[in-house]
Parts: structure tokens; C-alpha cells; sequence
């Protein structure tokens, strides 16, 4: 009896939820549609499955149409943040007459929507039924459609974005647009990035950029969507580019806001889900107010060219920067810059006149804290990345501001170049790394011991500590982004969708980065502290190498490898000074004794002329054995207690090199010895060819010089260019076509004369010379069969001498510059 009753009242409230459907205009709230397993059943085991029907063409709730799925059988459901029933909401369909829906459960629960739990939801008439599937999130949804599969080029798509925000202007928005791929090495992540640019038909069937505000953010026609498939957290990008735009990025004299700013979307693409997304806008000439008709100009800094092979000529692009490049004097800003920090880098107040002070140590204090390894200091402290570069004009100033950008691999997140771990590791990098900034104006300004400087960057960071830097505020900026990632279930959705992508543990959340940025809090205090330390007091140092070791934590305690390659260096009272510091007797550095070894517990040092015997050496640090790498030509390795130590090349190209074994993170690592910034090009053309030849032979590069203009051999600069060479001058005449140069051999030279004669081959001190010659009149100029020089036949008509500067073992052009020295 109690059985019939049961049944008779699941019939009536099935027909009571019709009812109230057509009672209401075919809206009625979300659980009364809910049903029990046994109702399911019922409604299931009395009707056919419409297999390849769609049953249910539209659903909405509270007026909001769901995304489909149809791959999957999938509604998709946003939670508006400011709805009170948004768990409850008003269902609508809209489908044939006599359609129906149930859903199975009770209710949408909070705990289910982060569980990602999926409810199962069946559309039914009279003779058939059909199932689907709803998912429920607290984040926005994109959709994007094409008829083009989207690659490289822009494709025409159509974008659909619901935006479920509290206090959205506009739910829904919908635009035309064009969209590719975007991103560097991310590009070979099957879950791309892309660059969305938003479009509009006007009158005439005109297309015009269509500029709007996305989910809150500022009005604009060009989007990013960030896939963050190599971040097992999804975190580091968007919580970095935050951090920066709510604590630095308006903290600058020229009222200018350099920062931008991501939102969490899920995005479908045709249609079918695609996974957990940033949505955010580019930094470019709006963003940081660039006034073009000033030759106001911005530059982005992409891979890791190094700024010293940038030729000073003006029309002539610079590795590893973009630019608008049809804009007038495209290049000029950015040349002029940086040949003054090449000339007056020790000109305290031409450094402070070229930047504002304030940016440049925000930048210098952000790059650090966030472990910005793919922004500076990869290939030395003058290596740079991933940032932009722009020029403003300001009461007869040139300034530069500084703007990061691309902070993904931040946080602990090591780059490994493993293919099978998305090339990342995650806290792989210790929180007490430090990543210290040595390319810029700021830098020089240290590295010339400047009496302000130091102390403008304790107040900055002490005062940003305080406040905006705090743990707590960094973990109330966190707690908004776990509830996004984690709270809304995307994060689980995504692992599903793209299963080899980097994941952290779903349960623990954000628990182990918010505990990892804690702890680089902690690190960064303590690095400053040591810094303070050492520039403060009575003992106050400037010493920049000595400054520079304050980055690693214990250093003194370390264990030391020096190699001596020049003994010229050791007159360099900056390198005395750091070699005695570190426990090194300098006067024990000489007659033929290359190495010394430090054990820095206890400072007990000793030298020895070599340590590549068989057997190894027995030092105070251990067995010590260096030998050569076949596998890595010109490169030694390095064995402690027959355990590899490191790597390295000891062939010369610096004066001095340091191997020191770091205790706290049991690395083995290279000391950078780089000090100020050289602009080769302008060493050469200003008529410093001392300078320009030292620095080629610190770097242990040889050279092939092509005389293009003959009239150069009366010229006094080159012929000084020449004679820093090695070169006998009075041996160079109008035949001379090539001078070759070993640096590495003694400063020996070959002259060759009348050698521009396709299939010419002649022996040097550097290799085996041979040019050839296409039928356009181009030529390729070849060392030991590698390419050496490529010339194109109209490159010769405005150049006086071409210089290609190369490493031989492994063979490496470094750098092939065109010079006119007019």
C-alpha cells in the first residue's frame, strides 16, 4: 500500500512540474524538476532511447541560454555571483510541444560544483527520451566559432562570452573577430594560446576593430587566451601580472598604468569544451599611452639576444625585439638608449635622467621576488627577456619604463626542456633563488656604487613588505584565484580534457604555492638583509662581485673552484678583492698555477698548475678531476669525489671562472662575472678598438674581417682596429680582401689577397677559408665548411667592413655586423 502511494505521489509532482511549466510560461524553479533514481527509471524504462535525436534544442536558466556541448551531450551552467538563485534557478526549454525535463538529484551544491560533479539531466515525451549531461561552474564562458581550423594566420571567428559577474554591465556579448595561435614554446602544447581580435560591420560592409569591455576589463578589440598548460597549478601568469598591476604598475612620474590584468574563463571552441583559460588584454600602445607623433615608441623583448651585437645604425632591426617597424625611426628610441648606457654607464646622473627611478626599482625588486628565470639572468646578469621596453618624452627627457610581462615560469617552476613533463618542473627552482636584474640604467647605478641608489631600494622594498607585499595581501589576492580554479571545478575539467598536461594534486589546492610564496617572502627578507649588510656601515663595500655572491644564501660556506685563464685579471682590484674574500691568496695565483681550491667552511685554500691527471687530485674539497667532454667539444667536466660536479667550458672565454658548490640547494653553479653593458658596434665605429678587441678576446671568439671598401686601409680607426688584432698593417693593401684573426692562438693572422674568386680555398689560423659565388652576384663565405659570412649583392653598396666574430669549437657565428664609418 505504502508502495502505491509512493509511486502515485512521484507521478503527481512529474505532473505538477508540467503544470507549473505551463503555468509560468514554461519556467519553473530548478528543483522541482529534481528526481530520485526511481522516478529516473520509471521515466526511462517506459520509453524508447532516441539515439541521434536531439530532443532538447535550448535550455535556459534565469533567462540565460546554457552552452552545449554536443560532442558530449553536455549543458554547461553559469552561476551569476550576485543571484540568489543562482543554485535554484528558473528553467525554461525550448523544444518541440509535450517535451519535458527531469534532472537527477536534489539540488546544485556548492561542494558538487568543486567537485565538478556532473548531474545527469533527461529530456522526454510521450514515446522517447534522451539523455544529457549539466555541468555547473562559477566562472564565465566563452565560446568561439570558425569555419577555419585556427592556426597561425587569423582565421574569421565569432565569439559568444557569457560573463556571470557580480554587477555585470552586460551578461551576454557576442562580437565577429579574428583569432590565431599565439605564444613562443608554448605553441607545441596541444592546448594552445591564442590572440583574439574583436571586429564590427558598419555601414558600406566596412569592417572596423570592435572595442569593448570583457568580464570588467578595459575597453578593447585585441584579447589574449591564456592556456597555462604547462602550469600545474594555473596559477603563476595570472596571480604575477596582479601582483605587478595592483602594486607597481602605477607607481611611476609619467601617470602612466603598465600593467594588465587576466580573468578565468571556460572556453569552447565549435562548440565543444576546451578547458580552463586566462582571458586578458596585450600591453601595447594604449595600455602605456605611447604618443607616436613624439617618436614615443614600444619595444618587446621576446627570446634571449643578447643587446650586445645591436648595430647603432638606425634602420637596421635588433635581435630579439618586435616593433612597429613602419613607423619612422621605428629603431631609434631604443639604439640611442642603449648607447648611452654603453657610454655613461658610470654618469650617475645621465643613468637616473634616462628612467624613472621608481619603475625601474619596482622592476628590479618584482623580477626578483617572483623568480623571473625567463626574464633575466639565464645566460648572465645582462641577459634579458620577456619584458617591454618604452620611451616616453617628458619635459625635454627621453624616459624608459620597464613593463614585465609572460610570467609563467615563475614561482619555483624550473624549465627543464623535457618534453614529457610540458618542459617544466614544478618547485624545481628553490624559494631562495634570487634573480637579480643586471641589464639597465638601475643596474649601472650599482654597479658604480652610487650613494642613493641602495637606499631607494630598501625603503621600496621594506615599504611594499609592510603593505602590498604582505603575506596576508598576497594570500587574499590567492584566495579569489583558488576559488576560480578550484571552486568552480574548471581546474578538474581540464585535467579531463587535456589528461597530459601539468596538474598539481586537485585536493590540496593552492595549499603548497600559497606555502612556497610564504616562504620566498621569508627568502627575500633575508637577501636583503644580507645586501644591507654588505653596502652599510663601516665595512661597507661596492665591490659588485662581492655584492653580487649576497644572492646566494651560505655563500661563504661553499666549496670553490677557481680557474685562471688570464692573469691579467688579477690586476682588476674588483676581482682581488672578490678572490680574497672568498679565501683565495692571490700572490699564490702565478708561475704557471692555474687552479685554487677553497673549502669555505674553514677558508683552507690550495693550488695547483692542473687537475686533469687520470687519477684526479686530492684537494681539502676532495678527489678533484677535470677531463674533457666528448660529447661537448671544446667543454670539461668537472668530478669531486668521482661524482660529476658540473660542466663547463675552461677554454678562456673568461678571464676568471668560478665553480662554487651551493649548500643550501645543493647546486653546483657558475659564478657571473659580467659586469657593465658593451655595445660592440658603437666600440668599433666611436674609434675604440682596444676596448672592442678585448672584449672579443674575453669571450674567446675569432675573428674574419672583409675589407669592403678598399679606401678603409687608410682609414686611422680601422687600421687601430686592426692593429689591436695583431694584424701587420703594412702587409694590408687595396688587393686585401679577408684578414682572418685567432684570439684564441696567440693573435696570429692570415691576410688574403685577391680572394674574391668563386671556389677560392686557402688555409688561415683560424681554418679553412673558401667563398663561392651564386649568379645574382651574392656570395657565401665559409671557415673549415661552416657558413662564415652570407652577402647579399646589394649589402655591399652602403658598407665599408664586415666582421664576422665566431667560436670554433663548437662552431658558432656570435655575431656578423656591417660597418660604414662615415
Amino acid at each position: 500500500m505504502k508502495k502505491k502511494i509512493g509511486i502515485v505521489l512521484l507521478l503527481v509532482s512529474g505532473v505538477l512540474a508540467v503544470y507549473l511549466m505551463c503555468f509560468f510560461g514554461g519556467a519553473v524553479r530548478f528543483e522541482t524538476l529534481c528526481v530520485d533514481e526511481e522516478r529516473y527509471h520509471m521515466i526511462t524504462d517506459s520509453r524508447r532511447y532516441a539515439s541521434g535525436e536531439e530532443l532538447l534544442d535550448e535550455l535556459f536558466f534565469d533567462e540565460q541560454q546554457l552552452f552545449f556541448d554536443a560532442s558530449s551531450d553536455t549543458f554547461y551552467y553559469s552561476l551569476e555571483e550576485d543571484s540568489r538563485s543562482a543554485y535554484n534557478p528558473r528553467v525554461e526549454i525550448r523544444a518541440a510541444d509535450g517535451m519535458h525535463v527531469a534532472v537527477l538529484g536534489e539540488r546544485i551544491l556548492p561542494e558538487d560544483v568543486r567537485a565538478a560533479e556532473t548531474m545527469q539531466l533527461i529530456a522526454y515525451n510521450e514515446s522517447a527520451y534522451r539523455e544529457y549531461h549539466l555541468v555547473c561552474t562559477t566562472l564565465p564562458l566563452m565560446n568561439i566559432e570558425s569555419d577555419t581550423q585556427i592556426g597561425d594566420e587569423d582565421v574569421p571567428v565569432h565569439m559568444t562570452l557569457f560573463d556571470n559577474s557580480r554587477g555585470a554591465a552586460q551578461r551576454l556579448t557576442q562580437s565577429d573577430g579574428a583569432m590565431h595561435i599565439r605564444g613562443g614554446s608554448t605553441r607545441t602544447y596541444p592546448k594552445k594560446g591564442y590572440k583574439l581580435s574583436l571586429t564590427k560591420e558598419s555601414l558600406g560592409n566596412n569592417v572596423r576593430l570592435n572595442k569593448v569591455s570583457l568580464l570588467g576589463m578595459r575597453q578593447d578589440d585585441d584579447w589574449i587566451l591564456y592556456a597555462a598548460y604547462n602550469d600545474p597549478e594555473k596559477i603563476r601568469n595570472v596571480f604575477s601580472s596582479a601582483l605587478w598591476k595592483n602594486t607597481c604598475a602605477g607607481d611611476n612620474a609619467l601617470g602612466i598604468d603598465n600593467g594588465m590584468e587576466y580573468r578565468y574563463v571556460e572556453l569552447f571552441l565549435n562548440n565543444e569544451y576546451w578547458g580552463l583559460y586566462a582571458l586578458g588584454y596585450p600591453i601595447d600602445d594604449l595600455q602605456l599611452s605611447i604618443d607616436a607623433s613624439k617618436n614615443e615608441r614600444l619595444y618587446k623583448k621576446s627570446t634571449w639576444d643578447s643587446e650586445d651585437y645591436m648595430l647603432s645604425l638606425p634602420d637596421v632591426g635588433v635581435a630579439g625585439y618586435k616593433a612597429d617597424e613602419d613607423a619612422d625611426n621605428a629603431w631609434s628610441p631604443l639604439k640611442e638608449h642603449f648607447a648611452a648606457l654603453h657610454a655613461e654607464w658610470d654618469n650617475a646622473e645621465r643613468m637616473y635622467e634616462g628612467i624613472d627611478i621608481d619603475n625601474a626599482v619596482d622592476m628590479y625588486l618584482f623580477l626578483n621576488l617572483i623568480q623571473g628565470i625567463d626574464h633575466v639572468g639565464v645566460i648572465n646578469s645582462l641577459s634579458a627577456k620577456n619584458m617591454f621596453l618604452s620611451f616616453h618624452k617628458r619635459d625635454g627627457r627621453e624616459i624608459a619604463l620597464y613593463t614585465p610581462w609572460d610570467m609563467d615560469i615563475t614561482w619555483g617552476l624550473q624549465w627543464t626542456g623535457d618534453a614529457e613533463t610540458n618542459m617544466c618542473k614544478a618547485y624545481g627552482i628553490p624559494c631562495s633563488q634570487n634573480t637579480v636584474w643586471g641589464l639597465g640604467n638601475l643596474p649601472s647605478l650599482i654597479l658604480n656604487g652610487d650613494d642613493e641608489i641602495w637606499s631607494l631600494i630598501f625603503e621600496k622594498y621594506w615599504k611594499l613588505r609592510e603593505d602590498l607585499w604582505s603575506e596576508e595581501n598576497l594570500n587574499a589576492l590567492l584566495d579569489g584565484y583558488e576559488e576560480d580554479i578550484y571552486g568552480s571545478g574548471a581546474f578538474l575539467r581540464d585535467m579531463e580534457r587535456w589528461e597530459n598536461g601539468s596538474y598539481w594534486d586537485a585536493d590540496k589546492g593552492l595549499t603548497d604555492f600559497r606555502a612556497f610564496v610564504a616562504a620566498r617572502l621569508r627568502e627575500t627578507d633575508d637577501y636583503y638583509r644580507r645586501v644591507e649588510a654588505l653596502v652599510s656601515g663601516k665595512d661597507a663595500t661596492t665591490n659588485v662581485y662581492i655584492v653580487r655572491s649576497a644572492q646566494y644564501k651560505d655563500f661563504l660556506n661553499s666549496d670553490f673552484l677557481v680557474a685562471v685563464n688570464d692573469t691579467a685579471f688579477l690586476e682588476n682590484s674588483d676581482y682581488v678583492d672578490f678572490l680574497s674574500y672568498i679565501g683565495v691568496d692571490i700572490k699564490r695565483l702565478k708561475d704557471g698555477v692555474r687552479y685554487a681550491v677553497v673549502r669555505g667552511a674553514d677558508k683552507k685554500a690550495e693550488y695547483f698548475e692542473s687537475l686533469s691527471l687520470p687519477e684526479g687530485v686530492d684537494t681539502c674539497i676532495g678527489n678533484v678531476r677535470i677531463e674533457e667532454d666528448a660529447e661537448a667539444s671544446g667543454s670539461c667536466r668537472i668530478f669531486v669525489d668521482h661524482v660529476l660536479w658540473r660542466t663547463l667550458d675552461l677554454r678562456g672565454q673568461n678571464g676568471v671562472e668560478l665553480v662554487f658548490d651551493n649548500r643550501e640547494t645543493q647546486e653546483t653553479l657558475r659564478f657571473d662575472f659580467s659586469r657593465e653593458y658593451i655595445m660592440w658596434s658603437k666600440l668599433c665605429e666611436d674609434g675604440e678598438p682596444a676596448r672592442w678587441c678585448a672584449e672579443v678576446k674575453n669571450k674567446g671568439c675569432d675573428v674574419l674581417i672583409e675589407i669592403v671598401n678598399h679606401d678603409m686601409i687608410k682609414d686611422k680607426r680601422f687600421l687601430a682596429l686592426l692593429e689591436e688584432f695583431g694584424v701587420d698593417t703594412s702587409q694590408v693593401s687595396g688587393h686585401t680582401d679577408f684578414i682572418a684573426v685567432s684570439n684564441t692562438g696567440g693573435g696570429h693572422s692570415t691576410i688574403l689577397n685577391d680572394s674574391h674568386v668563386s671556389g677560392a680555398r686557402f688555409d688561415t689560423v683560424v681554418g679553412a677559408f673558401s667563398i663561392f659565388y651564386n649568379d645574382e652576384g651574392g656570395y657565401g663565405v665559409y671557415m673549415d665548411g661552416n657558413e662564415c659570412i652570407l652577402v647579399q649583392p646589394q649589402e655591399n653598396e652602403y658598407a665599408d667592413v664586415r666582421v664576422s666574430v665566431f667560436y670554433r669549437e663548437p662552431y658558432e657565428v656570435v655575431w656578423c655586423p656591417e660597418f660604414c664609418y662615415d
